[in-house]
């Protein structure tokens, strides 16, 4: 992909604030043609192209309203991308909530963290692919975590084969399927479900790229720890209201959190990443939350049966939609 993106597109989720916001700034000021504001309202999208006019000075933004946990929602907001003949260059799967205990499902029974971070994403680029709404050469990236490492305290990697094997008969996909929708004790933990669900995410992402035609990408990255978004307003009470306020006050001196902008431009820099780029983890190094990006590559992110049977898994909870043939 070349760095002139004055004639390219791009689709952000979850863009009415935190990261998505502050990616379509910079994408605006980097000179793209057209960025397209996804939110969950039309109240949302238009108020945060309003203030992205007048950030920017600049008139490139459309928008788009859907919320990424539903269905029904995601397949409308294809369809007017579709109607508005939108080709889109740069795919940023950014949406994300965390939410819980207890746990909160979408009304396919499905929590709705996960919903939105893997089953809405996942059946927006199937649908995308499948309605030719990608460009030849777009680059998809996918939000990841650094607890996806399973060395962020508190962030528990669970033993997926031993899961499977205690409550699945040795069933992976069923395994993988019940922790998305919260069905097992372990879910209950809202940090181990986070973990979890953006294990999916690099799992997704490089099952994908195994499927994409030649030149198109995808990639999983982190943005890092960027404690001023919006992130954290449905989290536990104590993440919320003591570890939260904490980690923005210490994060910045102790490499455990930075500013918004500088995670930002981890998705913005994504978008030129070349064709040989592709299925890959980018995150901050080992034991840290921020800092200069590296592939990672930990023993359960790189496991065939993971990926396969969370890319199944992730096809069952979105209705059967696959990888169109």
């Amino acid at each position: 992909m070349l760095n002139n993106h004055t004639g390219d597109a791009a689709l952000i989720t979850g863009a009415n604030s935190g990261l998505g916001f502050e990616a379509a700034a910079l994408l605006a000021e980097a000179g793209w043609g057209k960025v397209i504001l996804s939110c969950r309202s039309d109240e949302k999208c238009t108020a945060a192209a309003t203030k992205l006019e007048e950030r920017t000075g600049l008139k490139v933004f459309d928008v788009l309203t859907m919320d990424v946990s539903e269905s029904e929602s995601v397949e409308a907001a294809v369809k007017t991308l579709g109607d508005r003949n939108s080709k889109v260059d740069f795919l940023l799967l950014n949406a994300g909530v965390m939410i819980g205990p207890p746990p909160v499902h979408n009304s396919k029974g499905v929590e709705v963290g996960f919903a939105v971070a893997n089953v809405g994403h996942h059946l927006l680029t199937m649908r995308m692919i499948e309605k030719d709404l990608l460009s030849a050469h777009a680059r998809i990236v996918i939000a990841g975590s650094e607890a996806a490492r399973g060395d962020v305290p508190m962030f528990k990697i669970p033993d997926f084969d031993a899961i499977a094997t205690k409550n699945f008969k040795g069933d992976l996909t069923a395994a993988m399927e019940a922790m998305a929708r919260a069905d097992l004790d372990l879910s209950f933990n809202s940090n181990v479900l986070y973990a979890v669900s953006k294990s999916f995410s690099v799992w997704w992402a490089s099952a994908l790229s195994k499927k994409l035609p030649s030149g198109m990408t995808v990639n999983t990255v982190s943005p890092g720890s960027a404690l001023d978004t919006s992130f954290a307003r449905n989290m536990p009470f104590m993440m919320r209201k003591v570890m939260w306020p904490v980690m923005k006050a210490i994060g910045p001196y102790i490499s455990m959190a930075g500013p918004l902008d500088v995670a930002a431009r981890r998705y913005v820099s994504a978008a030129d990443y070349s064709d040989e780029q592709s299925g890959d983890f980018y995150a901050s190094p080992s034991g840290k939350l921020v800092g200069p990006v590296e592939v990672h590559t930990q023993p359960h992110l790189v496991n065939d049966q993971n990926r396969n049977a969370s890319w199944e898994a992730i096809v069952k909870l979105s209705g059967g939609v696959g990888y169109p043939a």
